[in-house]
């Protein structure tokens, strides 16, 4: 009995590191050449969207549960990374929205190949306001 107490404390041990880090990355193609993303979903890091005046303290807008997101665009010679947060709950499409001052990125991905149930090929269309262009393509999984 004390070794199958002893066995189950150590999975637990060791199970919980390794669903610590729940992150998701997707690697992105397009159709133009040396154009590419990196995208971190965090699944574990949630926040709040709020839109406040700062001089009347008024809100006008606030959304909870807002996952965070990070991309990493690779223009040709040049990279810029963008913070973000994931627009929907949905794990098989994601409305992503970037923003870094003055500039954003709006990018839709949708599942459309499945492995026994599991997305693994993964349509995006993006507009991003440094290339003013809608651009598409495809994503996978990066492990």
């Amino acid at each position: 009995m004390k070794k199958i107490l002893s066995i189950l404390a150590f999975s637990f041990l060791f199970s919980g590191s390794a669903y610590a880090d729940n992150t998701i990355t997707y690697k992105c193609k397009f159709d133009r050449k040396d154009y590419d993303y990196t995208i971190n979903w965090y699944q574990s890091d949630i926040n709040d969207l709020i839109l406040q005046n700062r001089k009347s303290k008024n809100y006008y807008y606030i959304d909870s549960m807002k996952y965070s997101v990070d991309i990493t665009v690779i223009n040709k010679d040049e990279s810029y990374n963008f913070k973000g947060f994931k627009n929907n709950m949905s794990h098989l499409e994601h409305y992503l929205v970037f923003i870094d001052g003055a500039n954003f990125l709006y990018a839709y991905i949708q599942a459309t190949k499945f492995d026994t149930g599991k997305p693994i090929y993964w349509e995006i269309t993006s507009f991003d306001n440094a290339i003013d262009k809608v651009t598409k393509g495809n994503c996978k999984e990066f492990k």
